[in-house]
């Protein structure tokens, strides 16, 4: 099915690192999708992204298959490599715009951005004009700190979801799978196999 030429639909775009992908990402994108009637949700691994670009970051191949691991039996989510096959820093405003391209006049898109993120929008690179290509969406977990009003008027509005508060990061994980604890249930099993396969976040030779 080419659903991106399809007409009246609602789409959420969700970006990060995913370094790995956990179950809070998968709680957000779900969260987002029931709530507001989500025909697809697309995952966005980054590419290079730029208010990381001084910090250690796992292959994109290793990213975006654990991306597809962790979403291959929601025929709702879909894994896209856009950004990764863009050469240079990674910014939202050039992926949006590239998606409205190949997308319906008709369709809706929502960026999906969690809590923990979502002040730091006034930061990103013409982060005014993000809101001509999507609405953007603020998935809160109970507890969550409260949004600047700057990122509110940037983002010109915002749709909020809540979702079920899991209090774990990436970098957690990393640390976790480097200490050699258990991280299963907190990923998915395929990512967790795969992460062991591939001995990701045991040292630094692995990305």
């Amino acid at each position: 099915m080419n659903w991106t030429g399809a007409s009246d639909m609602r789409v959420g775009i969700l970006g990060g690192t995913f370094d790995p992908i956990h179950a809070g990402h998968l709680l957000i994108a779900e969260s987002a999708r029931q709530h507001l009637s989500l025909d697809r949700v697309i995952f966005m691994p980054a590419g290079q992204p730029w208010m990381k670009a001084d910090l250690p970051i796992s292959g994109a191949h290793h990213r975006i298959e654990m991306a597809r691991l962790a979403t291959e039996d929601n025929l709702r989510f879909i894994v896209s490599d856009a950004e990764v096959l863009r050469e240079g820093p990674t910014y939202t405003i050039e992926t949006l715009a590239e998606l409205r391209d190949k997308l319906s006049p008709d369709t809706e898109v929502f960026l999906i951005m969690g809590s923990d993120t979502i002040n730091e929008l006034p930061r990103w690179k013409e982060a005014e004009q993000i809101k001509k290509f999507a609405k953007v969406v603020t998935v809160d977990r109970p507890g969550a700190n409260v949004v600047e009003m700057e990122a509110e008027r940037v983002a010109g509005g915002l749709t909020r979801v809540e979702s079920p508060a899991i209090n774990i990061s990436s970098s957690d994980i990393r640390e976790m799978v480097a200490r050699g604890e258990s991280i299963l249930y907190i990923v998915p099993r395929p990512v967790r196999d795969y992460i062991d396969r591939h001995g990701l976040y045991q040292g630094e030779n692995e990305r």
